[in-house]
């Protein structure tokens, strides 16, 4: 989390599902997340992941599991700043 703060990523730490309210879920469902990192560490948080990526397939919300993929998602999201997104197809690319 500190590494996405240090790239000058908004990333904060959320309540898991035991712990109360606003736990991540629900603030999903209230569209305040864009993209989830959820990294699991022990028993609990793997029980909890397995709903966390539910929710996330269900609201189309992206999410990454292991933090090499974050610190990945990170350098493209920092690259591609204040750049403009052009969509291609394959054969574009390919030709």
């Amino acid at each position: 989390m500190e590494y996405l703060r240090q790239q000058g990523i908004d990333a904060k730490k959320l309540k898991k599902l035991q712990e109360g309210y606003p736990n991540v879920i629900e603030m999903m469902h209230s569209q305040e997340i864009k993209l989830a990192v959820n990294t699991p560490t022990d028993k609990q948080s793997y029980k909890d992941g397995y709903q966390i990526r539910r929710a996330c397939i269900e609201l189309g919300i992206p999410y990454i599991t292991t933090m090499q993929a974050a610190k990945a998602a990170a350098s493209a999201i920092l690259g591609m700043k204040g750049s403009e997104i052009e969509v291609k197809s394959l054969n574009e690319y390919f030709k």
